[in-house]
């Protein structure tokens, strides 16, 4: 028996998984490795809450600013996005929406600049910030528990489409609760 039958498990085959990985090549859905990143942007000010909302805030200098765009622009290729404040920290699925720009001067033509990036963005997970990370941030993949038990299609569960309740397992009692 070769080395690959003798290490692929007989869900591999019956689920039809390939033996060697599809590349970005083969599919427009898989990303080159050079182009998955999975950002967390931690901000010390602020709440996040599945039930009342997201308001983070934090100041940043010159290069943290920088440090944030490029982390953006990694989320927006991976469509993944990473928040956490102190207690908790919220996954996103990302895709782009619009980009407004205001800036009201004083008569020295001074002012803020504001720049808002909107995205759309659906929450994947909700997690105690001590949970440990899952996924590629934990250093693991993770597949959708239906896939193992034939409730869905694999074309199914791309984009993390199959979670239905981005709170699920959430230990405290305020937006979310723990369940099986």
């Amino acid at each position: 028996m070769s080395d690959e039958r003798r290490h692929r498990s007989k869900v591999s085959d019956e689920l039809e998984v390939p033996s060697t990985p599809p590349t970005s090549k083969d599919d427009d859905h898989i990303l080159p490795l050079e182009d998955l990143c999975y950002p967390t942007l931690h901000f010390t000010d602020g709440m996040i809450d599945p039930d009342e909302g997201i308001q983070l805030n934090d100041s940043f200098d010159r290069a943290g600013i920088q440090s944030v765009l490029r982390d953006l622009d990694g989320a927006l290729t991976s469509h993944d996005l990473c928040l956490e404040d102190q207690d908790r920290r919220v996954i996103f699925g990302l895709g782009p929406s619009e980009i407004s720009v205001d800036f009201t001067p004083d008569e020295e033509q001074l002012g803020s600049l504001d720049i808002t990036i909107s995205l759309r963005a659906k929450a994947l997970t909700y997690a105690d910030a001590d949970m440990p990370e899952v996924g590629a941030r934990g250093g693991k993949g993770f597949i959708p528990k239906a896939m193992l038990t034939g409730d869905i299609e694999p074309g199914q569960a791309r984009c993390y489409n199959w979670i239905d309740d981005p709170t699920h397992g959430l230990t405290s009692d305020e937006g979310g609760s723990s369940q099986d």
